[in-house]
């Protein structure tokens, strides 16, 4: 159905008006940007923010050391109900370590789950010695940039696809109006051959 539809608004006959046509070449080039202009966005975005994470995992590599540390005190189990998604294989605890010029030092770090008061473990600090995240990691990198070019390219698909309403409202509010005027003209002369 859609075909000899598509083909009729192209082909020169009778019924075609100027709108018909330039709604037409409105969805013909809608379509090329919903098919090469949403991907092409999504893929430029998540290619910028993969470059410039990978920029920041570098800064915060050069800018961060780990450390071996001990656990203060017993650690709480993991928090089942995050999962394996979010921090639930972490927890927060007290942990101390040896500071570069060698004096102790304590801070609140995340740990794994379930470690008992004396266990090791490592924690990142910054240049300043206070407890930091770790650098990004590149699953971290990956997922962001595609977190973004994904949303991108549905951002795009979501325009075009507003904006084939507004072309699609636009051109039929435009045949009414055609069309009411077609009436006014010819509609008198129909009456008077009826009675």
């Amino acid at each position: 159905m859609l075909a000899p539809v598509w083909k009729r608004q192209w082909r020169n006959h009778p019924l075609r008006r100027r709108v018909d046509l330039l709604e037409a070449w409105a969805f013909l080039a809608l379509f090329a940007l919903l098919v090469l202009g949403a991907p092409a966005a999504g893929a430029a975005a998540a290619r910028a923010v993969y470059t410039y994470d990978l920029g920041v995992a570098a800064d915060q590599e050069a800018s961060r050391r780990q450390v071996p540390a001990v656990v203060v005190r017993r650690v709480p189990p993991a928090d089942i109900s995050v999962g394996e998604t979010g921090r639930g294989d972490t927890v927060r605890a007290l942990v101390r370590w040896t500071a570069l010029e060698g004096s102790p030092d304590r801070g609140i770090s995340f740990v794994p789950a379930g470690l008992e008061r004396g266990d090791r473990t490592t924690v990142w600090l910054d240049r300043r010695g206070h407890v930091s995240a770790p650098p990004l990691s590149h699953e971290h990198i990956m997922a962001g940039a595609f977190t973004v070019g994904a949303a991108t390219a549905g951002a795009g698909v979501g325009a075009a696809a507003a904006a084939g309403l507004v072309v699609r409202r636009a051109a039929g509010r435009y045949r009414m109006t055609v069309w009411e005027r077609e009436w006014q003209r010819v509609g008198p002369s129909w009456r008077r051959h009826d009675a």
